[in-house]
């Protein structure tokens, strides 16, 4: 609530894209008020019926079909020189938060992570980073589109960070410790 003239409020039209720091050094995507995720196409199986036709008041398993399993290579001093925004803009029809042709996305680098494990039907704690190093090797950088947390059914919104340091194909000094 907006008093007697004393109040300044600020609109960023080009917010910056940022890293939120997490536990093991994981991090998560932002770019202005949303969380960008990692899709993942999920496959629905029925486990519990309750009542009216088959689409009516189920439970589901949703299980991946989709590479999960991945580091962050970027940055982390300066994420917005190894993340990409990209916006498509609004298109006629489409829905605020439709499950696929995202209006917004951020392209980032990640590496597969083949040792992050699953712990009850989940992902486990994503592994402590950096993630890519002698005791974890993970596999080559791929470009994969990040996009909105809300518009995703299954997703992973922390990811551990490869290197800390910027991108490249080999291993880094640490510039940032985790606690």
């Amino acid at each position: 609530v907006a008093t007697g003239g004393a109040d300044v409020f600020a609109v960023a039209f080009r917010p910056e894209t940022r890293l939120e720091r997490w536990d093991g050094g994981a991090a998560s995507v932002h770019r202005g008020a949303l969380l960008y995720s990692l899709p993942i196409a999920p496959n629905y199986t029925v486990y519990a019926h309750h009542f009216g036709t088959a689409d009516m008041s189920s439970d589901y398993y949703l299980q991946p079909t989709s590479p999960w399993r991945f580091a962050l290579d970027v940055d982390p001093a300066s994420p917005g020189s190894t993340l990409r925004f990209e916006s498509r803009g609004y298109r006629s029809g489409a829905a605020p938060w439709n499950h696929s042709n995202w209006p917004t996305s951020i392209a980032a680098r990640l590496r597969p992570l083949p040792t992050w494990s699953v712990t009850a039907n989940s992902a486990a704690e994503p592994p402590r980073s950096p993630a890519c190093d002698a005791a974890a090797r993970c596999g080559p950088a791929e470009v994969r589109d990040l996009v909105p947390h809300g518009g995703t059914e299954l997703r992973i919104g922390e990811l551990p960070v490869a290197f800390f340091g910027p991108p490249g194909d080999g291993a880094r000094s640490p510039r940032i410790s985790v606690h």
